[in-house]
Order: C-alpha cells, then sequence, then structure tokens
C-alpha cells in the first residue's frame, strides 16, 4: 500500500475525529436516563476510517446515490426485506454495469445471504462471461461476528464462504488505517470486491 501524505492523514483524522463526536454524543443522547433518540441506537463508533474513507475516494465529478436499505421503513410501507435487498443487489450490479463505481453497505454478514444470487452469478461472472470487457466495479461492506445485543441472524462469520466465490475481491481489515486503505483500494479496482469488517 502507498503511505499517505501527512497533509492526507492529518485531514483523515481531524474527518474521523469529528465524526467519533458525533457518534459519542449520539450514544449518549440515546441511551441516556432520559433519551433524545427513539428506539435502538447503532453508533459507528470504532468503523470511523470507513466513512472517512469513502469520501477520500470520491473525485469531485462523482454522483452520490443514497439508497434506503432499513427493515423498518420496509415493513411499514409492506415491501418485504428479502424483496428489499435483492432490489439494493440488483440496483447496485446495474450502476456498476453503467460505469459508475457503487459502494453499498449491508448492514450485516447474515443479510447478503439474500443476495447472493445476484452476487455470485451475475457479479461474480460477468468479467468471465464477456471474455473481459466487461467488469463491475462496485464495492459492499459489510460487518460479521458477535456484537453485544445481536441475535443469531445477527451473528455469523461468513468470510469462508465468501473467499470461496471466484471473481470477487474480499477484504478483511483490522486496524483503522488498513480500513482506510483497503475501502480506497477497493474503489479503484475493476472488479467487484467484498469489505467485511469486524
Amino acid at each position: 500500500m502507498v503511505p499517505l501524505e501527512q497533509d492526507c492523514l492529518m485531514t483523515a483524522h481531524r474527518q474521523t475525529a469529528r465524526i467519533r463526536s458525533f457518534e459519542e454524543v449520539t450514544l449518549v443522547l440515546g441511551t441516556g436516563a432520559d433519551p433524545h433518540i427513539a428506539g435502538s441506537v447503532h453508533t459507528c463508533i470504532g468503523q470511523e476510517a470507513v466513512p472517512v474513507g469513502t469520501l477520500a475516494a470520491l473525485q469531485p465529478d462523482d454522483q452520490v446515490i443514497a439508497i434506503h436499505r432499513g427493515h423498518g421503513w420496509a415493513l411499514q410501507s409492506g415491501v418485504e426485506p428479502y424483496e428489499l435487498l435483492a432490489k439494493l443487489c440488483g440496483g447496485i450490479f446495474g450502476a456498476a454495469l453503467c460505469g459508475r463505481r457503487p459502494i453499498v453497505e449491508i448492514m450485516r454478514a447474515d443479510f447478503l445471504l439474500v443476495a447472493l444470487d445476484q452476487f455470485i452469478d451475475q457479479t461474480a461472472n460477468v468479467l468471465y462471461l464477456t471474455q473481459g470487457r466487461c467488469s463491475v466495479p462496485l464495492v459492499v461492506r459489510t460487518q460479521q461476528g458477535a456484537t453485544p445485543g445481536s441475535c443469531a441472524q445477527h451473528s455469523q462469520n461468513l468470510e469462508a464462504l465468501l473467499a470461496h466465490i471466484p471473481g470477487p475481491c474480499l477484504e478483511l481489515p483490522t486496524p483503522p488505517q488498513d480500513a482506510y486503505e483497503m475501502l480506497r483500494a477497493a474503489v479503484a479496482d475493476p472488479d467487484p470486491c467484498i469489505i467485511v469488517e469486524a
């Protein structure tokens, strides 16, 4: 990996610290004696390098497309959560074929199982099916492993399964510097990449 210049590192550090302070305030507001935020609070404490890496990979002419993936929204509007995830993964596949470089976050690795047909049969095979003429430069970010309060459907480690899919690159960053650099490398990669965060 190419070492980052000091100015770039300082900017990344400032952005990371800003995200951390916001997350800490959110956690206090959501879990205090008189919570101001109703419902559960999912923070990104410890994962601040990921959005910083995403922002660093963006070019001035890039477009950011946000696709809502919340299962609460899906249930409220009558859409099955599995259908929502399948549409999300199909949409990023199409966007990547059209020249975009989408970065999608699937909250838990367990939820990737719903989209494996599109990922294994479509995304991973495009390069081979087109004899190298087309690629699918997309990045899938997900988290894996047990965390406090997670149920069985939010706790599986699927990296061994994902490592045996021919085609995509699988990355498992540990320290924040790795997460930052791997995300930037994944965005630049012409092939699909899966980043599994702990």
